[in-house]
């Protein structure tokens, strides 16, 4: 079909975000490549390349998605969703394990956004990053400020996993274990959990993340391939792969 009107266009934006605020991500995606098809110089051609990348991310399809954030950007830097499509293109690259590019990307968004809503996910994603990239102390003080700018944030338990890693890595295992000395809403644990020999009643995922300190501070041996069960059982939310994302950006139709 060929492009008739302005209203036209509105109209057929308006179907897009309309399937795409119903979360019909694959009729959303080929509605919004139809519309940049039909109306290449339309004013909102910039923002349903954006809501294609976004429909990408949804359907699990992060490589796609990173290419359509990154054209984006390339010519709408001044664009308003700009920012969120510097995140977005972070946050896939890092959900698939492209962690170079990830770590220069998420660093570079929250240079650029300091009190950007987005930095309770950046800079968790951020410390994770750095820490693989062995840059401990660094990694440290993105978590530590995550967990102070977002004491309730999405990936706080995750925050708090990575700082007692880094701490396990260290060989500071009481330090390690204070640090999940938290409850764990929602646990399916079944059983109360045992003290350990400080007093400390540390949280599920420390048997996964540090056996070694777990088993010498509670003088359970359990074996590693039980405990790496437990874990993927109780902790499924540590691999990128799998790790909570923001929810799908919302669009107006209007």
């Amino acid at each position: 079909r060929a492009p008739v009107s302005g209203a036209t266009a509105e109209q057929d934006f308006a179907v897009a975000a309309s399937h795409y605020s119903a979360g019909r991500w694959q009729v959303s995606l080929d509605e919004f490549r139809s519309f940049r098809q039909l109306y290449p110089q339309h004013p909102r051609a910039a923002e349903a390349e954006f809501f294609q990348a976004e429909a990408l991310v949804q359907l699990g399809r992060l490589s796609e998605a990173s290419t359509h954030f990154e054209h984006f950007l390339l010519q709408h830097d001044q664009h308003s969703l700009a920012p969120r499509a510097l995140f977005r293109w972070g946050e896939c690259s890092y959900r698939y394990g492209n962690q170079q590019v990830a770590l220069r990307l998420l660093s570079q968004f929250c240079s650029q956004q300091p009190d950007h809503e987005l930095n309770a996910y950046a800079l968790p994603y951020l410390g994770r990053l750095l820490a693989v990239a062995e840059s401990p102390s660094r990694a440290e003080q993105t978590l530590q400020q995550a967990l102070e700018r977002f004491p309730q944030g999405p990936l706080v338990d995750d925050c708090l996993l990575q700082l007692a890693i880094l701490s396990y890595r260290q060989q500071h295992y009481e330090e390690a274990l204070s640090k999940l000395d938290q409850p764990m809403p929602g646990s399916p644990m079944r059983q109360p959990m045992p003290e350990t020999r400080m007093g400390h009643r540390p949280a599920p995922r420390i048997w996964a993340a540090m056996p070694q300190a777990w088993c010498s501070l509670t003088g359970w041996p359990w074996p590693r391939k039980a405990i790496r069960s437990m874990y993927r059982r109780l902790a499924p939310g540590l691999s990128p792969g799998s790790a909570s994302m923001p929810r799908a950006e919302r669009l107006r139709a209007g």
